[in-house]
């Protein structure tokens, strides 16, 4: 795709959804404290700092940029560069990040076809600033909301059983609320993991190794290990740490207030671990 494309698509995208199309300011910056424009808000500083009152509630640009604070750097690697277009979207009082994020994601996984970039969402990794828990807690949400989403698409599934049978709707209800109480798990030990390390690499890996521990823990072969030498008591501790046990029981139509504590206390646990860890990171 070219560099023309990329600018008409975000033009396009954003003045669809209520944002203006401002054209790019000059490049030598109307600003006392720069000689030129270095990021694509500048030219809107003064409806930021409330100087004066912004023309419209959103806005979209394609600014021209001379990029002079890291200018030593240019020719070292291949991001920085002296000259080229930031693409910007800003809201003026009108949205923050509530919305600035579900339309960054929207634009890059839309298809070619509906004006997007057409990326596939499986290959992208979301990150957010250090301290910034406004915007884990969106993302969070998002993900849950996408679980919620995929379950609910199998209603239609449901009600042709119904049509054709007589199930029993009480196990299958419980099914689907167990499903979200196991995907909660899931999230909470995978916010947890992206909390201890900067590296969403490593952060993935010890995700999806604490998500195994907590699934094998009631099977019968990892139990089997302990039975040759642990008391009973110890051996029942490992089986009640299970996902797989707890979710068994709820999807089965069997519903016990120890297995929804269990999930409760368990998605409590390791978002209150990912608070502190951020804490301790913003610390530093």
């Amino acid at each position: 795709m070219e560099s023309a494309e990329i600018r008409r698509r975000w033009l396009g995208f954003f003045e669809q959804r209520g944002h203006t199309v401002v054209p790019s300011a000059s490049l030598v910056a109307d600003d006392p404290e720069l000689l030129f424009v270095v990021a694509g808000m500048q030219p809107f500083k003064p409806y930021f700092r409330g100087d004066l009152a912004a023309p419209w509630p959103r806005a979209t640009s394609i600014q021209k940029v001379v990029r002079t604070p890291d200018i030593d750097e240019v020719g070292k690697t291949t991001r920085h560069a002296t000259f080229f277009q930031m693409c910007g979207n800003f809201s003026f009082g009108d949205y923050f990040k509530e919305l600035a994020i579900p339309l960054a994601w929207e634009l890059l996984t839309s298809s070619l076809d509906a004006g997007g970039y057409g990326f596939n969402p499986e290959l992208l990794w979301v990150t957010v600033y250090q301290d910034d828990d406004e915007a884990a807690a969106i993302w969070r949400d998002a993900t849950l909301f996408a679980a919620s989403l995929a379950l609910a698409l199998t209603f239609p599934i449901w009600i042709t059983v119904n049509y054709l049978g007589s199930p029993d709707n009480g196990a299958i209800f419980a099914g689907y609320l167990g499903s979200l109480l196991l995907a909660g798990g899931f999230l909470a030990i995978g916010s947890c993991m992206s909390a201890l390390t900067r590296n969403q690499v490593i952060a993935f890996i010890l995700g999806v190794v604490v998500c195994f521990v907590f699934l094998l823990a009631g099977f019968p072969l990892v139990l089997d290990v302990f039975r040759s030498w642990a008391p009973q008591p110890l051996i029942d501790a490992i089986a009640s740490l299970s996902f797989l046990t707890h979710f068994e029981s709820i999807a089965k139509g069997v519903i016990d207030i120890r297995d929804f504590l269990y999930f409760a206390m368990l998605i409590a646990f390791f978002l209150l671990a990912t608070a502190i860890a951020l804490d301790v990171r913003k610390a530093e």
